[in-house]
């Protein structure tokens, strides 16, 4: 029986553990996908940046302003 406890005592001990790398990983997983989704978000505004300074640009052309 005690050798059981034992058994049952080390698993458990063993699963702790990888529970806790896990939750480690996941936070480090988290921490990466919310840098890549403040890039995206800078990558977009400079996009929308560029797209505007393109519509002035041809708006202008198109007045014969040159």
């Amino acid at each position: 029986m005690k050798e059981i406890l034992c058994i049952f005592g080390t698993s458990k001990k063993k699963l702790e553990e990888q529970v806790e790398n896990e939750k480690k990983e996941n936070e480090e997983l988290r921490k990466i996908i919310a840098q890549q989704a403040a890039e995206i978000t800078e990558s977009k505004n400079l996009i929308a940046d560029k797209n505007a300074e393109i519509q002035n640009l041809t708006a202008i052309k198109n007045c014969g302003i040159q």
